[in-house]
């Protein structure tokens, strides 16, 4: 809606300006509100295009989330207005909670590890911390012995099993 509002900024403000359209008045913006508007399609437009696709799992979730946390970070170093500064700190704030949130949960730790293309190199590349990393491995050794190590009858089959899912978190 904003970047439409970008595209058509001439004709709203003459439509919005017109004395005689007395109830469009009220909608009319000024320079440093026309600012603000680019300003925000600058930062947020890529990610309210990824979050409007229906593919939202966990881990595409989680990697939005780093990502979008990342680019808060370098876009608040940027000359924007500060009124569009001032909503991407309560933005990182907002990302800061739900960080906490996905730490409550073994679910999003273990999603991530178990999926075929991340694993915990992908925490590695993305230059996460090492505890956290740590923490997520032990999280899915653990949920894979409680779960399922101890319910199979350990034969040849099962113990070349317990390697390969040992190394399906790794590799």
């Amino acid at each position: 809606m904003l970047v439409f509002a970008l595209q058509y900024q001439e004709p709203i403000d003459r439509i919005t300006s017109d004395k005689s359209l007395k109830r469009a008045k009220k909608y009319e913006l000024d320079d440093d509100e026309w600012k603000i508007v680019a300003d925000l399609v600058a930062v947020l437009s890529k990610a309210t295009l990824f979050f409007s696709q229906d593919s939202a799992t966990i881990t595409a979730v989680i990697l939005a989330m780093d990502k979008l946390n990342n680019k808060l970070n370098q876009q608040m170093k940027e000359p924007y207005h500060s009124a569009v500064i001032s909503a991407m700190q309560l933005a990182k704030n907002k990302m800061d909670r739900y960080w906490k949130i996905t730490d409550l949960s073994n679910v999003y730790r273990i999603a991530m590890v178990l999926h075929p293309g991340l694993k915990l190199e992908c925490f590695c590349e993305h230059s996460w911390q090492k505890e956290w990393i740590d923490t997520a491995e032990k999280l899915v050794r653990k949920e894979f012995t409680d779960k399922y190590e101890k319910s199979v009858e350990t034969t040849d089959d099962t113990a070349a099993d317990v390697v390969r899912m040992q190394h399906l978190i790794i590799h």
